[in-house]
């Protein structure tokens, strides 16, 4: 693995990974870093879970179709891996308290252990238990007493100022941690777990590589995928998708109807500079 590649593995897991996620970069230019396909297969393995990234920018790079399908991939409703699908499960059954039951339940086993352990004792045994208990409960009750005595006013001004450090320290705590990506809502078809991909993504470069018409038609793919999808779970998806200066013709029918489904997503104008770009075009 080349150095590049090895940069892009880090990248990648820094960008989220199945157990953390990276929730504040918003933008990331990579751009004249030579990142191959195995380069771009790591960076689409970071996105698969993150939910923070807007843009990114991989131009003038070495990707080929295979870093292009696995960054579509990743646009696009996916299947969930056997090791996701565990996780997943484990998380719906932590947030449904289902850990705390088991405890519980263990505990109630210990305590039964405990009872039939005790029925086990001799009779001498268990008078002189007995004993000790009540002669433990009086010193209790002599204890508890003399505590009465006290004055409560000073119990209920502790008290008073403990639930206003409580409510303070509940109104000065730390925002809560977004929800996992692998708790989205998914479909179950044939066996698989799908969930709808990332549509955090807003803005994608990547002018000046080395994609044919096979990985443009998977980012095709992809764009129409969101398309269909418009706003499904208040994510929209892909705006801006740049594919200038790639190993195909910008005449193909397929690159026409990807500028047709961008043009209508994307709220913004063209800028002036891909226009001189696309007029220096051979």
């Amino acid at each position: 693995m080349g150095a590049s590649s090895t940069a892009a593995q880090l990248l990648g897991q820094g960008l989220s990974s199945m157990s953390s996620s990276n929730h504040s970069l918003l933008s990331l230019v990579l751009s004249f870093n030579r990142i191959s396909d195995v380069g771009a297969e790591h960076i689409a393995e970071g996105l698969r879970w993150n939910r923070s990234l807007l843009s990114l920018s991989l131009a003038h790079n070495r990707i080929g179709d295979v870093g292009a399908v696995k960054l579509a991939e990743v646009l696009q409703p996916f299947k969930l891996r056997h090791e996701e699908v565990v996780e997943r499960r484990r998380l719906l059954m932590e947030e449904q308290g289902q850990p705390h039951a088991a405890e519980s339940s263990s505990g109630h086993a210990l305590s039964l252990q405990g009872s039939a352990a005790a029925g086990k004792l001799s009779p001498a045994k268990q008078r002189t238990g007995t004993t000790k208990k009540k002669e433990l409960l009086r010193k209790d009750k002599s204890k508890q007493s003399k505590k009465s005595t006290a004055p409560s006013d000073s119990r209920r001004s502790r008290g008073a100022k403990g639930a206003i450090g409580e409510q303070q320290g509940t109104e000065a705590g730390d925002p809560a941690e977004p929800r996992h990506p692998l708790l989205e809502p998914g479909l179950h078809r044939d066996g698989n777990v799908i969930l709808p991909g990332n549509r955090v993504l807003l803005n994608l470069n990547l002018s000046h590589n080395r994609i044919t018409e096979r990985g443009l038609g998977a980012l095709l793919a992809a764009v129409e995928e969101q398309e269909e999808h418009e706003g499904a779970g208040g994510k929209q998806g892909l705006r801006c998708l740049s594919l200038n200066r790639n190993s195909f013709s910008s005449a193909c029918a397929a690159f026409t109807r990807l500028q047709e489904l961008l043009l209508q997503r994307d709220p913004l104008p063209k800028p002036a500079e891909d226009e001189e770009e696309r007029s220096q075009d051979p």
